[in-house]
């Protein structure tokens, strides 16, 4: 078992030095591994923050300009900024902390696809592909190189994991088996990306929310009920401290994101546009068609955790479609974020979507 287990971390050394690796190459060749400037509307206020929260430290409550003059809750994201302001502190200057940060939430998006697509079944191979595609797609990291939303830069990565360790906590509780650590490396993932961006947690819960309640089955939803009071109870105890002044501050002001309110470009959703235009990868739905029609064709099996899984994502995905390309729908939606923000979601819904009908496909092909 020792052995079993030493071969499993190295397994797992082996291909995150694989990955860090052409990560490292795929951010040299977009350009801004060599490239310390922070770009984005918000640059000046981003490397401040971290100068500011480093010179204050331990006693920032004092100083308003480290919050930009709201409540120290709203004000600050707790993900993104204490880590560059303590290289600050080692001796580092602020805008090589913030790069080397950045650079390293950009490695971590690609291991946390490859987590992702690991835990819902998929090989060692194709998971690869699946970083390599999710790095050379520039949903993500267009907006946080460019716009300045390095908010989410730092949030989706855990984002992809905190779903990958529920997809892995509903599974091994579907067969009866022990789920101790996924529940807690659950707990932990979600609770940092409840310290993110809080337009990608509230994204994220929705989704899992649905997940969760439709994970044992169709006919068995006060399982999934109480398989949600689970999760987000307990998570909802540990970052109340941050939800309720964000709570407060939503219901006193509507949201800046409501005042962009332009349709999105049809070519959005397939063609590539120039370096700094936010599109989707053009395989994405090519691929996601293909797979799911091969799918249908042999009539593939769907466990309750995969079709809880598609079922969340389709809902999601839905969702962004519209509030990003149909606006004779959105008075009748509750809108989250821009129209522009609708391509990075649905990026990042069909980088969970593809490796999962991957999975599905292979079952049916395995066991024919």
């Amino acid at each position: 078992m020792r052995v079993r287990a030493g071969r499993r971390v190295s397994q797992r050394l082996f291909d995150s030095g694989v990955l860090c690796a052409a990560g490292l190459w795929i951010a040299s060749v977009i350009g801004f591994l060599q490239d310390q400037t922070p770009f984005g509307d918000d640059a000046i206020y981003h490397v401040g923050l971290v100068k500011n929260l480093a010179s204050n430290f331990p006693y920032l409550w004092w100083d308003p300009h480290i919050f930009a003059g709201s409540v120290p809750i709203i004000g600050l994201s707790w993900l993104t900024y204490p880590a560059p302001a303590l290289l600050v502190r080692v001796g580092l200057d602020a805008i090589s902390s913030f790069h080397i940060e950045f650079i390293s939430a950009f490695l971590l998006f690609g291991l946390s696809v490859y987590y992702f697509a690991r835990s819902v079944g998929l090989e060692r191979i194709l998971s690869f592909s699946m970083s390599i595609l999710a790095w050379s797609t520039n949903t993500y990291w267009n907006l946080t190189i460019w716009g300045g939303a390095y908010d989410r830069a730092f949030t989706i990565p855990l984002l992809f994991i905190a779903v990958g360790a529920t997809y892995r906590y509903a599974s091994q509780v579907n067969y009866g088996g022990r789920s101790t650590r996924e529940y807690w490396l659950c707990l932990a993932a979600w609770t940092l990306v409840y310290l993110g961006d809080v337009f990608v947690a509230i994204a994220g819960t929705l989704l899992t929310v649905i997940f969760l309640l439709f994970c044992a089955g169709i006919d068995n939803l006060a399982t999934g009920l109480k398989r949600i009071g689970t999760f987000f109870l307990p998570l909802l105890g540990l970052t109340l401290w941050q939800i309720i002044p964000l709570a407060i501050q939503a219901l006193a002001y509507s949201s800046y994101r409501h005042q962009v309110l332009v349709p999105n470009y049809w070519n959005m959703l397939l063609l590539p546009g120039a370096k700094w235009t936010s599109t989707l990868n053009p395989v994405y739905l090519p691929t996601i068609l293909i797979v799911a029609t091969c799918c249908g064709l042999f009539r593939a099996r769907v466990s309750p955790v995969q079709k809880a899984l598609l079922v969340s994502m389709m809902v999601m995905g839905s969702y962004w479609l519209v509030m990003g390309w149909v606006p004779v729908l959105w008075p009748y939606l509750p809108r989250l974020m821009a129209t522009y923000s609708s391509v990075e979601n649905l990026g990042w819904i069909f980088l969970m979507t593809i490796p999962l009908l991957f999975t599905i496909l292979r079952g049916r092909l395995v066991f024919s």
